[in-house]
Order: C-alpha cells, then sequence, then structure tokens
C-alpha cells in the first residue's frame, strides 16, 4: 500500500507556498507563535508549512481529521513514542558515524537499527486497535501493516536480532596485572561477583548510607576499553563478523516515507503542545467548519491566541468574542476607547481564518469560516526614513498595494489607517478605501477612532468595545454589536493614571 503524507492527501500536494515569512504574521502575532511552535524542533524546517494556506477545502479538511484522531490519547501517545525513538535512532547514527573506534562505532550503528525496528513496531501495533478514522493515520495504518509483515522489514529485524544475540553469547575474562591487561575467552572461571556477593550477605541489616557512584555515559571509548573490544574481535570473529555483515547489509535501513511521516507529524505535534496550556487554561478550542464560499462567517468565543498563549502562563483572564458576517455584510468596522481590546480583536478576525486556512484548530469555541486566499493587514508602522517618505504617503502606498491584490476570498485587516493626517482628510480618505475594499468582494475588519466611517450601512457593520457601566475607566475588552457614539471616556482614562489637569499641576508645583 502506498502512503502518501499526513499532510496532504494522495495526488494533492498543495504547492509549496511562501518561501519567506508572510507580512501579515507581525500584525498578527503569527510569527510569535509559530516561532513558539517550531521550538525545539528546529531541525525540520517546520515554518514554510505555517506559510504556505491551503487552496483546497479537501485539503484543510484532511488535516482537521488528523487532528481530530490525534484528540484521543492513545493516538497521541503513540505517535509521540515513534517520534522519540526515531529521534534516539538519528542520534544513535551519528554517534555511530562519530566513533573512531570501527567495532564501537558498529555497535552504536546497531542500536540506532533496535531504537528503529522497535518504533516501527509498535506504531504498528498501536494503530492496528486504534480508534482512527482520517484519511492520513488510515493510510498510515495500512502502510505500516504492509511494511511490517514485507520481506524487507522482515530481513531487517531477523537480522539485527541475530546480530545481537551473537554479541550476547560473547563471554570473556579481562585479566588485570599491575598495568599489564590480557583478554581471553571465558573458560568456566568461578564468577567472583557472585562470590563476593555471597560473602558480604551476611552483614546486610540495617539500612546503610549508599556510596554507589553512578556510572558516567559516555560516547567515546578510552584506549584501554578500545584495546580490549580490538581483542575480543579477534577473538570471537563469528560474533562480530555478524555485526559487520548487518551493518554492511543495511547501511541505509530507515525508510524514508516512515522518516518522512516523522517529520511532518511535527506539524500536528507542535501545534498541540502550543494548544495545551491554552487549553489547560480552560479556553475553547475547535477544528471549524471550512467552506469555499462563505454567506456567513461566525465565531464564537473568539480571542486572540498569542496573547492568550502569554496570559495563561500568568495566570490572567482573557476575554472571549463573537466574530459574526451576516449575510451581505463584509466589514467590521470597531470603533471606542484606547486600550479597550479593539486591536486584539481585529488581530483575532486574521488569525482564525489563517489558521484555519492551514487546516488548524483556531482559538474559538466554534466557528465557520470561508477558505481565503491571503489575509492582508495594515498596521500603524514606524516611518522608514531610507524610503523617503511620511506617514500618509507609506500608508497610501502600503494600502493601495493591498486593494490591488485583495479578492473575494481575501481577509484585510486594517487598524489605524491613515492616523498621521487630520480627521477630515482620514474620513475621506478612509470611506474611499472601504468603497474599493468592499467592490473587491472581501471581507474584513477596520479598526478606527472616526465613527462617520462606521455608519456607512449596507456592507459595513459597526462594533464598539465597551467600558465597564459602573467605572468607565476601566475596559470590559468586549467589542459588541452596536451604533458607534464617538465616546472615547479620555477624560476617565486620565484620571485613572493620573495626568488630569489638577493632578499634573499638583506634581508640578510640589
Amino acid at each position: 500500500m502506498t502512503f502518501h503524507s499526513i499532510l496532504d492527501p494522495p495526488g494533492g500536494t498543495e504547492p509549496v507556498g511562501h518561501a519567506a515569512q508572510p507580512d501579515h504574521f507581525v500584525d498578527l502575532g503569527l510569527d510569535h507563535v509559530v516561532a513558539a511552535i517550531t521550538a525545539g524542533r528546529e531541525d525540520y524546517d517546520l515554518q514554510s508549512l505555517f506559510w504556505s494556506p491551503l487552496g483546497r477545502v479537501s485539503h484543510v479538511r484532511y488535516r482537521q481529521e488528523v487532528f481530530a484522531d490525534l484528540a484521543d490519547e492513545r493516538v497521541l501517545g503513540a505517535v509521540r513514542s515513534f517520534s522519540a525513538a526515531v529521534v534516539t535512532m538519528r542520534r544513535q547514527l551519528d554517534q555511530a558515524r562519530s566513533q573512531p573506534e570501527h567495532h564501537h562505532s558498529r555497535a552504536w550503528f546497531l542500536c540506532a537499527a533496535e531504537s528503529y525496528c522497535g518504533a516501527v513496531r509498535a506504531l504498528t501495533d498501536a494503530l492496528a486497535s486504534a480508534p482512527i478514522v482520517s484519511a492520513g493515520l488510515v493510510g498510515l495504518r495500512g502502510f505500516l501493516g504492509e511494511h511490517v509483515a514485507g520481506p524487507t522489514f522482515t530481513a531487517l529485524d531477523a537480522e539485527r536480532t541475530a546480530a545481537r544475540a551473537a554479541l550476547r553469547s560473547v563471554r570473556y575474562c579481562v585479566h588485570v596485572q599491575g598495568l599489564r591487561v590480557r583478554v581471553s575467552s571465558h573458560a568456566g572461571e568461578e564468577d567472583y561477583g557472585e562470590t563476593m556477593i555471597a560473602l558480604f550477605e551476611r552483614f546486610a541489616g540495617a539500612p546503610a548510607e549508599d556510596h554507589r557512584v553512578a556510572a558516567t555515559d559516555r560516547s567515546f571509548m578510552d584506549r584501554v576499553e578500545a584495546a580490549v573490544l580490538e581483542r575480543l574481535a579477534r577473538l570471537f570473529p563469528d560474533a562480530f563478523g555478524a555485526l559487520d555483515a548487518f551493518c554492511d547489509r543495511w547501511a541505509t535501513f530507515p525508510d524514508p516515507t516512515l522518516i518522512a511521516f516523522e517529520r511532518d507529524v511535527q506539524f500536528y505535534l507542535g501545534v498541540l503542545d502550543y494548544l495545551l496550556p491554552i487549553r489547560t487554561g480552560g479556553l475553547p478550542v475547535c477544528l471549524p467548519d471550512v467552506s469555499d464560499v462563505a454567506t456567513e462567517t461566525t465565531a464564537v468565543d473568539a480571542y486572540d491566541i498569542a496573547l492568550a498563549h502569554h496570559l495563561v502562563a500568568t495566570g490572567a483572564m482573557v476575554v472571549t468574542n463573537d466574530v459574526h458576517f451576516g449575510p451581505g455584510e463584509q466589514l467590521l468596522v470597531v470603533t471606542g476607547p484606547n486600550h479597550g481590546g479593539k486591536t486584539t480583536f481585529a488581530r483575532t478576525v486574521g488569525q482564525l481564518h489563517d489558521l484555519a486556512a492551514l487546516g488548524c484548530p483556531v482559538p474559538a469555541r466554534a466557528a465557520s469560516l470561508g477558505l481565503v486566499d491571503r489575509v492582508f493587514t495594515h498596521f500603524v508602522h514606524q516611518e522608514n526614513l531610507a524610503e523617503q517618505r511620511g506617514g500618509l504617503a507609506d500608508d497610501l502606498a502600503r494600502v493601495h498595494a493591498i486593494l490591488r491584490s485583495a479578492t473575494s476570498r481575501s481577509v484585510v485587516v486594517v487598524n489605524e489607517l491613515f492616523s498621521s493626517t487630520t480627521a477630515a482628510d482620514a474620513a475621506l480618505l478612509g470611506s474611499a478605501v472601504i468603497d474599493r475594499l468592499l467592490r473587491s468582494g472581501a471581507i474584513g475588519v477596520y479598526v478606527t477612532f472616526l465613527d462617520e466611517l462606521a455608519s456607512l450601512g449596507g456592507p459595513v457593520v459597526s462594533l464598539v468595545a465597551e467600558v465597564d457601566r459602573h467605572d468607565v475607566a476601566a475596559r470590559t475588552f468586549r467589542v459588541e454589536r452596536r451604533q458607534a457614539d464617538g465616546r472615547a471616556y479620555a477624560i476617565a482614562l486620565a484620571a485613572h493614571h493620573g495626568l488630569t489637569a489638577d493632578r499634573l499641576r499638583q506634581r508640578l508645583t510640589s
């Protein structure tokens, strides 16, 4: 049985995609998410997988089904154990390549083969009875069944067992007299270890202090050990010859399909490891319903996954919000006071669509999302002096590039556009941008202080970041559907931080 990939269905390999981090990752905080997911897995070169959204719903569901299967602890444990064993195998092969002593190198190689065979058999047995339904893992199970029963693996497993048995049959004596060391075959000499144990058994009584010293796990032999091993090889040519024959025949024993699987499954394990503290903190995570054309986009109890990952580590509370695009709605215009969660809400919308397009779980209790071709963002950046243009010119250039590329399958997240110009000019330019955005068919979020942009009606929906009714200086970080009211609560916020005119005068005169 041919197994294609745990990432893509047979005959449906996605294009490689981005060779570099997409522009929107920094704005949405996804750069930190991917860095955390891939930490400790740098050797697998996983980042490009997160830079490359899938272009077909069938491919998204292929990955989602694998994530669903890995929700079973037995399946997840089996996959983790296999991956750990393959990592051990790689280290043992590295040791084999780095050993200066021939027979010691061959022994490490045999250990690697034992790790590999044990890992393959364990994964095969675990998946044979596992409740899996995903095409990816079911295909892997079929491949493993045929592979383990096939002539190649059967011969490898039998020959490594025979080589190990031959080495275990070696019995020898080391004679030490001063600085002279002699090695000989065991000829029935008495086992002095047993004699010493019997001699001191009579003194066994109350527990005594343990003076034993743990042996160090040294990778390399010293000169005496290497000389002993060399003489053993001469004394027992059949056993060491069997080891040499095994190593020569199976110089490239790992099956490339299984090695590729172990690399690709790190995509899933990395995501699940990243989500673990979030789930433990009580936040919901779901596999969204993804469609080619979504007339309604909905997410219940959604949140900024990068922020949540940081907050749960400190024990802080994470506020969730609902995201909803009804029929004919394209743009959510978010207004409200500073530090009210507007930018966090906007990032959340972008993250939902980006993660869904990778086939990953998303930060929400439930979600229905359209499969996007690209996510575009425009957040305030520092002026680039090398380009010799001001903030307004930079905003215009960047937003023009977005509007030129956005399609009806795109998501656009805009945060405080045209903040470097007057309110009147920002409103005029903002209206023109929204008009172009709506005509492209894209959906998105537009964060602004300009209430008039939230009152355009039609496909434009007004959302407001709320404050605490009992303390207007406190933020609830909840974003609600209602008409913008123009209230920024700036005085209350200034008073909360001791920045009113009276407090400033007191400080200056004290």
